[in-house]
């Protein structure tokens, strides 16, 4: 399911230069960007501030028929939990970088337990 995806859209919570990066990054490994939206947040800390409608809104935003997953950058970003939920409501991976990061701690352990309600990635793979 994941190996199939190259259309991506990004959610960070960065300035233009930092989105920058991340554009380059996605693409050196292979995927498109199509959509990427910077949240442009004002310092680290603030980045845990905000609100889980904004990033709802952010997601709403960037989920379009061509793009095939949604991806969040930045894990100071609460993202987790509500990425779970827009996986369902989209019907495509939406994947949280403190997700994916503790999925792959788990996986490089030998750890293969299956979690449910923080999306496909964690529950199928």
């Amino acid at each position: 399911k994941y190996g199939d995806i190259k259309r991506i859209a990004v959610v960070t919570p960065y300035m233009p230069v930092g989105d920058q990066n991340v554009i380059k990054f996605f693409t050196d490994c292979g995927f498109e960007v199509v959509n990427l939206i910077g949240l442009k947040c004002k310092s680290p800390m603030l980045i845990a501030h905000e609100s889980q409608q904004v990033l709802r809104d952010t997601l709403i935003e960037l989920n379009d028929p061509s793009v095939e997953a949604i991806v969040q950058v930045g894990t100071n970003l609460a993202m987790a939990r509500l990425a779970g939920i827009a996986e369902f409501w989209f019907d495509k991976p939406v994947i949280a970088i403190n997700t994916a990061t503790y999925w792959w701690a788990l996986r490089q352990n030998g750890i293969e337990d299956k979690v449910e309600g923080w999306g496909s990635l964690l529950l199928e793979h």
